[in-house]
């Protein structure tokens, strides 16, 4: 199962950032959280590959991106997605999986939980200022 379709979250994400709208931005990283925590599936490959496209190498939807691969994926859904054939994202993935292994067994947990409900970590607000998106909840 792919999360979301044509006009999904990833792809109203690269709007968002368009538009410079960091609040927008958060919600939506949010929402995709939210969606890989409670369905199975990862996201759709178009908007992977869009979205490296589109960013640069330290962009927070790439980091997401690649988390809900490494936490939700297998290797198969991987080699089936096609998606391996963008090369930054390829060597973004294997390197998330090198390092989910050194992990111990409750930074791994916290890894493939995605940070939890309410966490930053895939926001783009600064680290200094509270979470809006946080508060409203």
């Amino acid at each position: 199962m792919k999360l979301g379709g044509r006009l999904g979250p990833a792809k109203l994400w690269l709007l968002a950032d368009y538009l410079m709208s960091p609040k927008l931005q958060d919600a939506l990283a949010d929402i995709m959280v939210g969606l890989a925590r409670t369905q199975s599936g990862t996201p759709c490959p178009e908007s992977t590959t869009m979205a490296y496209d589109r960013t640069t190498e330290r962009s927070m939807i790439r980091k997401l991106l690649v988390a809900i691969y490494v936490s939700r994926g297998t290797r198969k859904q991987f080699a089936n997605d096609r998606i391996h054939h963008c090369l930054e994202f390829a060597l973004d993935f294997a390197e998330a999986v090198q390092a989910r292994r050194y992990m111990t067994v409750v930074d791994r947990e916290n890894y493939d939980d995605l940070g939890g409900e309410h966490s930053c970590r895939f926001h783009v607000h600064d680290v200094d200022k509270p979470c809006e998106h946080a508060q409203a909840d």
